[in-house]
Formats: C-alpha cells, sequence, structure tokens
C-alpha cells in the first residue's frame, strides 16, 4: 500500500529544490522521481490485480515522464544512455554476479562442463577423490582468464586516454576527453611538470597522493561503516545470524575495518599514480617531445599509446609483489575498466557525432534511448534482479 501523504510530501520537496536550482521542468522531474510507486499502485487497481504486465506499463508511463522532463535538458544522456544498455540491455553489468562455472549456453548446456559432465565423457566410474582437484582447476582458470582480460583492457584503455590526454586541444579527441578522466586520471601527476616538462614537481604530486588516499578512504569507510556498525551492535547483543558467524570482539572488527578501507584506498590510489608516474619515465627517456606539435604525427601517437599500456602492466607487475591485502581486487579493477571503456566510446561517440553524424536530431534521439534504457532498467528489477543501483534508488523513488 502506498503511503499517499509520503509520496506528496517527497514530490512538493523534491519539486521545490528543482525549482530552486533553476532546473528546467522541476515539475515532471519530480513526478518521475517520487510518483513511480502511486502509479504502480494506481495501475494495479485498475487492473483488478499486480503483475508484470502491470508494472510495464507503469515503468512505461515512468519512462515517458522521463523522456518529457529531459528531451531539453543538459543531462549527459549520450553517457546515460551508454551504461543503461551497456549494463541492462547488453548485460555487461560492472557488478555482475554470473559465475562461468554456472552460466549456460542457449541450448542449456553450461558453457564451462562440470565435473559430472567431465567424468562422464571420460568413462570414469569413480569421481570422489577427483571432484575436488577438478573443480578448483575449473574455478581457478576461469577467475586468471577473467583476471588477465581486465589487466590488458585497462592497459589497453589507459593507453588511449593518454594518447587523448597528450594530444593538442585542438585534437577533436581531447575534446571530447572526459572532464574527469583530465582531472582524476592525469591531472594529478602530469599537470605538476615544471615549465620545461623534464622533472616533477614532486611535493605537490606528494600532496595529491595524499588527498587521493584521503578522498577514497572517507568514501570507502561511509559505504561500509553501517554494515560494519550493525555487525558489532548485533554481537553486543548477542545475537549472531548463523552459529558460524565471526565472533571477533569488536575493538578488533573496527581495527580490520580501518585497516581494510586504507589498504583498499591505497591500492586505487596506486592505480592512478603509479602507472602515470611510469609512463612520464618513459617518456623522458625516450626523448619524446609533449605536447605533439602535430595531432596527426601518428607514429609518435601510438608510441603513447604504448607507453600506456606497458606502465600499466609494470605496475600490475609490482603490484603483485605486494602483501595480499595490498594487491588489486580484480572486482574493483573490472569495474574501473568498464567505467574507462565507457568514457572511451563516449569520446568516439561524440567525436563521430561532430565531424561525420551531424543529420539527425541526436538530442531527441538519445533522450529516446535513455528513457528505454531505464525502462529496461526498472523491469528487472521489478523481476528480482537487484544491485547496487537499485538500493540508491529505491531511497529516492
Amino acid at each position: 500500500m502506498v503511503d499517499s501523504k509520503k509520496v506528496a510530501i517527497k514530490f512538493v520537496g523534491i519539486t521545490a529544490a528543482l525549482a530552486k536550482l533553476k532546473a528546467r521542468r522541476p515539475i515532471l522531474w519530480a513526478a518521475f522521481l517520487t510518483l513511480h510507486p502511486a502509479i504502480k499502485a494506481v495501475i494495479s487497481t485498475l487492473s483488478g490485480s499486480g503483475g508484470p504486465c502491470q508494472n510495464r506499463v507503469s515503468n512505461a508511463a515512468s519512462a515517458i515522464l522521463l523522456y518529457l522532463a529531459s528531451h531539453d535538458s543538459v543531462v549527459p544522456k549520450d553517457y546515460i544512455s551508454l551504461y543503461f544498455w551497456m549494463s541492462y540491455i547488453l548485460g555487461w553489468a560492472d557488478n555482475h554476479k554470473s559465475n562461468a562455472l554456472r552460466e549456460k549456453s542457449p541450448n542449456g548446456e553450461p558453457l564451462v562442463p562440470t565435473v559430472k559432465a567431465v567424468a562422464a565423457n571420460a568413462n570414469v566410474n569413480e569421481v570422489n577423490a577427483t571432484t575436488e582437484e577438478i573443480s578448483t582447476k575449473l574455478k581457478d582458470h576461469v577467475i586468471f582468464t577473467r583476471q588477465s582480460l581486465s589487466k590488458i583492457a585497462y592497459a589497453t584503455i589507459f593507453g588511449q586516454l593518454l594518447s587523448q590526454y597528450l594530444s593538442p586541444t585542438h585534437f577533436m579527441g581531447k575534446k571530447h576527453l572526459n572532464g574527469t578522466v583530465k582531472s582524476r586520471l592525469f591531472d594529478p601527476v602530469w599537470f605538476q611538470r615544471t615549465k620545461c616538462g623534464q622533472s616533477l614537481n614532486w611535493k605537490s604530486v606528494g600532496k595529491n597522493y595524499l588527498a587521493y588516499n584521503i578522498v577514497l578512504a572517507t568514501v570507502f569507510a561511509l559505504a561500509k561503516f553501517r554494515s560494519v556498525k550493525e555487525k558489532v551492535d548485533r554481537q553486543r547483543s548477542g545475537i549472531f545470524l548463523s552459529p558460524n558467524e565471526d565472533r571477533t570482539p569488536s575493538s578488533d572488527i573496527w581495527k580490520s575495518f580501518a585497516r581494510s578501507v586504507v589498504e583498499r584506498a591505497n591500492t586505487l590510489t596506486n592505480l592512478v599514480f603509479v602507472p602515470n608516474l611510469i609512463a612520464i619515465g618513459l617518456v623522458s627517456l625516450s626523448g619524446v617531445s609533449l605536447p605533439f606539435p602535430d595531432s596527426r604525427n601518428f607514429p609518435r601517437k601510438w608510441f603513447v599509446k604504448l607507453v600506456g599500456f606497458s606502465s600499466v602492466l609494470l605496475s600490475f607487475l609490482l603490484n603483485s609483489f605486494e602483501p595480499e591485502s595490498l594487491q588489486l581486487d580484480p572486482t574493483t579493477l573490472s569495474v574501473v575498466t568498464m567505467y574507462l571503456f565507457r568514457l572511451v566510446l563516449l569520446s568516439k561517440w561524440r567525436t563521430a557525432k561532430d565531424i561525420v553524424l551531424k543529420g539527425p536530431n541526436w538530442n531527441v534521439i538519445e533522450t529516446a534511448l535513455m528513457s528505454y534504457g531505464v525502462y529496461t532498467y526498472m523491469n528487472k528489477q521489478d523481476a528480482g534482479e537487484k544491485d547496487l543501483l537499485a538500493g540508491l534508488v529505491g531511497k529516492i523513488m
């Protein structure tokens, strides 16, 4: 049952806030952000029962509200469209939970053979002794493959972005290079070069390095604080979710939490700073002048791409010698790689629109694509496919 009073308060509050910020169509935006539960309840009442069909109708109504609210706004519809289509239509979600050992082909057969299938094909009568060994090898193979692909993908994307970053200002690729990439991925190191460009202001680099660690540690701490506090409170009250739940003293839990936050922040900071520092060293040793005097000098552009690629692989090699707690988490690397991959595609797409595809009204087309992407996302949430974005949206809608 929808609390109409609560919905009305949210609607009025968001409308007022958007109006104060001078946003276009604040009423439509507030309607999209707050009225979805009410729309779903009304449609279910009119149809006599709720179900997938009714949910899709209400989701379509909310998607139409989004289109009407955003079709002439400054919302980055191209990036949002790219995100929803890659994550929820093409299935390239950052936080995928699928396991290659459980994935199946269209005919229902596992993509990775199960232990039983291996045993059957080999006509083995007794498999109990080898079950664990085969399963472990299969899992290790899948994990190693995914980690290797993520590292190669990140190195390739880093090299591409570095090439764009070091190109002259008039080069179209740099014009559309995402501002976040420039200010967060490269400027903290490359912008600290001296006027002659041959040395670094190590004091500024050190300050940026420390600031990165502090900001990331704060973000990770805020993200995990509530769950850790709930665990500590349960233990103090003698409430355990299972007989095997960890009974570590609360002081040790907080120490472990603080240590993990600092280590994770430092690992991600190193993912930004170490490849850049190695790249600067390699470029300096090569004697190549930067920025390029001519953006059409393809050998130099490919040289910088190779430098970026090599510097990332070298940083991964260095990271492999760190203690296990400081080594890069494969899931985190996958998320960062996918984010940067979307930015590369976005840069290419914006360049293509400016140079080749000038005819169509891309604002309208991208608004429609974004709205359809949100519609698909909402259908998946109704089907029970929850993720982090669902939790964030749920706090608003």
